[in-house]
């Protein structure tokens, strides 16, 4: 998503959960899901790191790494998931594979193995931040906004950008509002 001021923020829809320490629950976008979700081993935000590298490899490439392109049959994205070899996507450069897989020096947000996953190391995202895949961003200047977005949407009395959904389809319920604890939100 975009927030008003024009910086992406990545939500999954399907189903978000705020985590401690470990969890055993079965949840989130199938072609997303880390191996250690899929075989319920318990999770910690390891699996963010997994679906980073696989939001990555769809942007650069237009298509997930473990899709069933027949049928998109979930069993068989999850057996890819956990038992397909991991191939180098055609046509992206090398900083690409490197932080999706690896290369001789570190290893990949691909990678299998919770302990050897990047993002899941010592120096935890900083690893990540470090990768040549980043090098032409300035991390901190853009969590305080610093840098100036490319686009930023035009956005109502809502806040939100409207203009383009068909406002004469109204075939979903009416969406009510929530009144719990909205402090997890901060910031967004």
């Amino acid at each position: 998503m975009i927030d008003s001021d024009g910086y992406i923020k990545m939500v999954n829809f399907c189903f978000a959960k705020q985590v401690k320490n470990k969890t055993y629950t079965l949840c989130g976008t199938p072609e997303y899901m880390a191996p250690e979700i899929i075989l319920r081993k318990g999770y910690d935000e390891g699996v963010d790191f997994w679906a980073t590298g696989v939001l990555i490899w769809e942007c650069e490439t237009g298509e997930t790494p473990f899709a069933d392109k027949e049928s998109s049959d979930i069993t068989k994205i999850f057996q890819n998931i956990l038992r397909s070899p991991i191939f180098p996507p055609q046509g992206v450069d090398q900083d690409v594979i490197d932080i999706l897989i690896g290369n001789s020096e570190s290893t990949g947000l691909l990678n299998r193995n919770t302990k050897k996953r990047l993002g899941n190391l010592s120096r935890g995202a900083g690893d990540i931040i470090d990768q040549p895949y980043f090098a032409m961003y300035d991390f901190a200047a853009l969590l305080c906004k610093g840098i100036e977005a490319p686009y930023k949407p035009v956005v109502d009395g809502s806040g939100i950008d409207q203009r383009s959904f068909d406002r004469s389809i109204d075939d979903e319920p009416q969406i009510e509002t929530y009144w719990g604890d909205i402090s997890i939100f901060a910031g967004f």
